[in-house]
């Protein structure tokens, strides 16, 4: 009997720009924002996405860690050392060889179909449902950043009346970072005020009585 062939693995892909197009509407900048609501709703925090974040753009460049660090704007030996230690893997060769492999097997499914099968066989939790997973790729590869997505959850917690200790004891920072993560979202010109200007959030609501910093209305010392 012939044995069958493997299809065999390629080393190296160019990253796809179209994937980035296709993810840049308004439309699914609105999803994205109530993919986070959802997430926020089942207890998830900015911090639980970090691993998504990373895993989005590294299935974008197809593994190749020299270009993953120049969209990322960090320096290569930087980048391997958070996914050695977000991931607990060596290296980031079999993590390439696995997303590669996907794309082999699975070369008619869309990216965010191969990418949440991806996320799931690395990280155990939290555990995404499929519009949760395509609304965050979609955000990630619009340019939506991580700060945003911390100013989103401050706005969704403070428009539930939540207090402002809770929040800070969810997102494990103190009162200043929270704080400056609502400067950063009403600031005028900022990314995150372009990022969540669909949700059309009020002044007071990003500073509501007896939360409004630490000193003044405005929140200036």
């Amino acid at each position: 009997m012939k044995r069958k062939k493997r299809k065999k693995v390629p080393r190296n892909l160019p990253n796809d720009p179209t994937l980035i197009k296709k993810a840049s509407t308004k439309a699914n900048l609105v999803r994205g924002l109530a993919a986070l609501d959802s997430l926020w709703k089942r207890g998830v925090t900015p911090k639980d996405l970090e691993n998504h974040f990373l895993l989005t753009w590294f299935a974008f460049e197809n593994g190749n860690v020299f270009r993953l660090a120049k969209t990322l704007n960090l320096h290569r030996n930087t980048l391997v050392l958070n996914y050695k230690q977000k991931f607990k893997k060596p290296s980031t060769v079999k993590l390439r060889k696995y997303w590669l492999g996907l794309g082999v097997l699975h070369a008619k499914r869309e990216f965010n179909e191969k990418l949440l099968e991806f996320y799931h066989r690395i990280i155990k939790r939290p555990q995404l449902l499929s519009r949760e997973n395509e609304g965050l790729a979609n955000l990630w590869l619009m340019g939506v950043d991580r700060k945003t997505v911390r100013a989103h959850y401050v706005l969704w917690a403070l428009r539930r009346g939540i207090k402002l200790t809770q929040i800070c004891r969810n997102m494990r920072k103190n009162k200043r970072s929270v704080h400056r993560f609502r400067v950063y979202a009403t600031r005028p010109g900022s990314p995150a005020k372009k990022w969540l200007e669909p949700l059309k959030a009020t002044k007071a609501e990003w500073y509501p009585p007896g939360l409004r910093g630490r000193k003044g209305r405005s929140g200036k010392k």
